[in-house]
């Protein structure tokens, strides 16, 4: 199989209280600790702390069997936040293995953080807080190659 190239284009952040308000589409979610302030109306990302998949990321989010946790692992004064990149289903969970085995979000202990899939690229444009906007996985590695500038 030849390797998959793609360009991801995230689509902003979404703070806890908002949630409902994200698209009900087919993707993956990231989820984080954030700081939001009020004054200026813009959310500070402190750490990325999970990514997940979903046919319906708006659901998933909403009804997360570990939302508690999410909740329980955030500092004082934090609040969850959230953001999603529209992915097919077809490569869905190609594209969540390469940034879950890339940026090994600390709550997604379930995963050992290999990528057993067949050779990925992707480029993320967008809001992309905390992941690399260049990803480059041969199977079984964890091999990342990442741009400060794309040009």
């Amino acid at each position: 199989m030849e390797k998959l190239k793609v360009i991801l284009n995230h689509e902003g952040y979404w703070r806890d209280e908002n949630k409902n308000c994200i698209p009900q589409v087919s993707g993956i979610f990231f989820v984080y600790e954030s700081k939001y302030k009020a004054r200026d109306q813009t959310i500070k990302l402190k750490r990325l702390l999970y990514i997940g998949e979903s046919d319906n990321v708006q659901e998933r989010i909403c009804n997360h069997p570990n939302y508690k946790i999410w909740k329980n692992s955030l500092d004082i004064y934090c609040e969850l936040s959230f953001s999603f990149v529209p992915v097919s289903c077809i490569y869905r969970l190609r594209i969540e293995s390469a940034y879950i085995s890339t940026h090994k979000p600390f709550l997604n202990h379930h995963s050992d953080f290999s990528f057993d899939f067949v050779d990925t690229f992707i480029i993320s444009l967008g809001r992309i807080g905390f992941t690399e906007p260049v990803i480059d996985l041969k199977k079984n590695t964890q091999d990342i190659l990442s741009f400060d500038e794309m040009g």
